[in-house]
């Protein structure tokens, strides 16, 4: 099953660093390196590295977060072609007499229906991966000589059975290695074209190590240590995990904006709403006093004034918004003293008369102005007592006597 999820795209990591290790005859290391980093469907060599002495060194060239697959070659790595008869045959043609349990053994196939056996001690093989761990790097595959070069050959441009890598010479049939041989005179400026890239004989292997991984799940060249299944492993949950969080961030993020947009919105409508309830509070009071104000005013008018002087008040605003431009009022006499017959001291009134005295230049208007006043509801009657001009030059003194239901 977790086989299966690490060869999903989206889960693999976006570089991947191939590193030839060779040890050298007197046990130093020979480190080459290609990374290459995959875009989509589109690989593009990122950065190459050569004649490294130490793995330390590594670590101001290959980012830690970036895996690494590994082939080592050089002293204490065997490579023998064999006819495979039996398993049990294998180390007594490789190495006769040699303990098969202290060696890691590799076996690939040739189109000639023999087979190359690499061997290496486990315990050289685990140190040197204990180093790689040492300095932080997650090496998620190993593999002893050129062999992973097998099935590629036919992408690269060359016409050519013989191909020329750093440590060896290799004749090539039907897409797979036949022979293997040192180069002493390899040619040091030869080049091959794979896709887009012009990749050199010195980095082919590595470079190739880091295509496998997106290209084929699966390569026989690949030895199954523990160490490095584990470090695969290790370093796919690593990845999950990575993309998980990442995940969880993006959605706590996202959930924390849309709370905050949310939220935003919410207190904008209440700070809205707070101002209207604090207006209307404030609309609500100026009411409240105005409320109170008229009540007094009307418990004044209702306990100081009475209705009819009310009314006369009434009364004498409508004859003045009445009144026209061309009449000058001079006296409005409302309950007029009564002109009594008989010798009394006792002052009497006409409660329903108002008595209006003015002048004019023209009876016409004055006329008119008598027909409104009589038009009024609260007027029983308007009669003229008096007019008096001597002139058509001069004003007209009048008196009027209104009187009221």
């Amino acid at each position: 099953m977790l086989e299966k999820l690490q060869n999903i795209k989206f889960l693999k990591a976006k570089s991947i660093t191939g590193v030839q290790l060779t040890i050298t005859p007197d046990g130093k290391f020979n480190i080459d390196g290609v990374i290459v980093h995959s875009n989509k469907s589109m690989m593009s060599v990122k950065k190459t590295f050569d004649n490294i002495s130490g793995i330390d060194d590594l670590t101001e060239i290959i980012p830690k977060a970036t895996p690494i697959r590994l082939s080592i070659d050089g002293k204490g790595v065997i490579h023998k072609k064999i006819a495979l008869t039996n398993e049990e045959s294998i180390m007594d043609q490789v190495l006769p007499g040699a303990d098969s349990n202290a060696f890691c053994i590799q076996k690939i196939n040739t189109s000639d229906k023999n087979v190359f056996v690499s061997i290496i001690r486990k315990e050289s093989l685990e140190a040197i991966l204990n180093q790689f761990k040492a300095a932080g790097y997650f090496i998620i595959g190993s593999t002893l000589g050129p062999f992973i070069l097998n099935g590629y050959f036919k992408f690269l441009d060359a016409d050519t059975s013989i191909f020329y890598t750093k440590n060896h010479t290799l004749s090539i049939e039907k897409n797979k290695i036949v022979e293997l041989s040192k180069p002493p005179d390899r040619p040091s400026d030869i080049s091959y074209q794979f896709d887009d890239e012009l990749i050199t004989g010195s980095l082919l292997v590595p470079f190739i190590l880091a295509v496998t991984y997106f290209t084929q799940s699966f390569h026989p060249a690949f030895i199954e240590h523990p160490i490095t299944v584990k470090e695969k492993e290790e370093f796919f949950l690593k990845t999950v995990f990575t993309f998980a969080g990442w995940g969880i961030l993006i959605f706590l993020f996202s959930s924390l904006l849309v709370n905050f947009l949310v939220f935003d919105s919410f207190n904008k409508k209440f700070q809205s709403l707070s101002i209207q309830i604090n207006q209307n509070r404030e609309l609500i009071s100026k009411v409240e006093n105005l409320r109170k104000s008229l009540n007094l005013k009307q418990n004044f008018l209702e306990n100081n004034v009475s209705q009819s002087s009310v009314y006369l008040a009434y009364y004498a605003d409508r004859i003045a918004l009445n009144c026209p431009g061309e009449i000058t009022l001079s006296q409005l006499s409302i309950s007029p003293p009564k002109e009594s017959r008989i010798n009394t001291t006792e002052l009497q009134f006409e409660w329903s008369k108002l008595l209006i005295s003015g002048v004019t230049r023209n009876s016409v208007v004055l006329n008119d102005w008598m027909k409104t006043l009589k038009s009024e509801f609260w007027v029983n009657d308007v009669i003229i007592l008096d007019f008096n001009q001597e002139n058509l030059n001069t004003p007209g003194e009048f008196q009027i006597q209104v009187d009221l239901y």
